[in-house]
This record gives C-alpha cells, structure tokens and sequence, in this order.
C-alpha cells in the first residue's frame, strides 16, 4: 500500500505530464483520471499532441493493472519521471526517458513486461 508521500509524489510527477492526472487505486480495482485536455509548455502553452496523449493512458492503464510507483522504470514509457518535448506541430511532441530516448513510438523493456506478467499469472 502506497504512503500519502507516495501518492503525492505521484501525483506530481503525473501533473508535469498530463496536468493532475490520478491513480485511485482499492482492493477491488482501481479508478484512472486524466485531464481531457493535458498541455505541454510549447510557446504558447497548447495541448499535447495524439503520441503524448496515448502515452499518458498507456502509463496509467500500467498503475491499474497494479505496477505502483515503486516499479517505474527510467527505460520505458512506465518512467516516472518522463519530459515532454514539444515538436513544432502537435503531432510531433514526444515524451523524454532515460534522457535520450523520446516517445512515441511507446514500448515496455522486458523487466516491466515482466513485472506486469508476473501480477497476472
């Protein structure tokens, strides 16, 4: 069970990327929010492109199949701590990992998949 100081770190990492998403998670499932319009810090400040969208719903359906922040992973798009890049059209915006890789296209690194696999055997 996630403390309150992890829940509110989540939350601040989540909001750098999709303006205050949550993961509400209980014993019988778990409850995902997102800002229907998430923004990037481009000039002007504008929403994020379809790539970044479906990066931030990729991420949290991972928290609701039960990965908590303990298992983020600097490699892949379950990274706690991704940057956005905005692109000069929506469409090219990415999110940042590890400090080099920028996505999407979106992929999991065999430990995450496996750390999903492993929760649903």
């Amino acid at each position: 069970m996630e403390t309150e100081a992890e829940k509110d770190q989540a939350f601040s990492s989540t909001s750098l990327l999709s303006a205050g998403g949550v993961l509400v998670a209980w014993e019988s499932g778990a409850f995902i929010v997102v800002p229907a319009t998430p923004q990037i810090n481009a000039n002007p400040p504008r929403a994020v492109g379809d790539g970044v969208m479906l990066f931030i719903a990729v991420h949290e359906l991972i928290h609701a199949c039960g990965l908590s922040n303990g298992d983020h992973n600097p490699d892949d798009l379950f990274s706690g701590f991704p940057q956005a890049r905005a692109g000069n059209k929506r469409q090219d915006d990415k999110l940042e990992v590890n400090q080099q890789k920028r996505l999407p296209p979106l992929f999991l690194t065999t430990k995450t998949a496996g750390v999903i696999q492993a929760l649903w055997k």
